[in-house]
């Protein structure tokens, strides 16, 4: 699974470890482990402290254990029937300075096979750089659009 990148539109340019080829790696790191159920692969694209905002309530991880059960909570909930991957589509990168970016990212569902299934969601993700490497400080969504 790979992402696909659009570049920023506002012209700005994140740090070199934050760049838009880094972040596409970090996104299809953190798709083959979602894909994977691997939780402690997953847990390991979040910068500590992490945040998970979603429809209903928030999470918030200080270590590296908490991430874990989270992530792990999370694929119990999964529905039957939900695409067993999904392939992010990174829309929009946006440097907000401090060392932070926002990531607009388009996940499409696809089965075994890499074939369309299922629907989308899209999610904004707050990126920030943790021991030189990217890493998903905030995440929010399913959003709209």
């Amino acid at each position: 699974m790979r992402s696909t990148t659009t570049p920023a539109t506002d012209g700005t340019t994140a740090a070199q470890d934050l760049s838009l080829s880094r972040i596409g790696a970090l996104l299809d790191t953190y798709a083959e482990a979602l894909s994977t159920g691997d939780v402690s692969e997953v847990a390991a694209c979040f910068a500590l402290p992490a945040m998970v905002l979603r429809e209903g309530g928030a999470a918030v991880a200080c270590r590296r254990e908490d991430v874990v059960a989270a992530i792990a909570a999370l694929e119990r909930l999964r529905q039957p029937g939900d695409p067993p991957a999904a392939v992010p589509h990174l829309r929009r990168v946006e440097d907000l300075g401090g060392g932070l970016v926002s990531a607009d990212v388009l996940w499409h569902g696809v089965d075994e096979r890499g074939h369309p299934a299922g629907g989308q969601e899209r999610y904004v993700y707050l990126i920030r750089s943790e021991g030189g490497e990217p890493r998903i400080h905030v995440a929010v969504g399913p959003l709209a659009g």
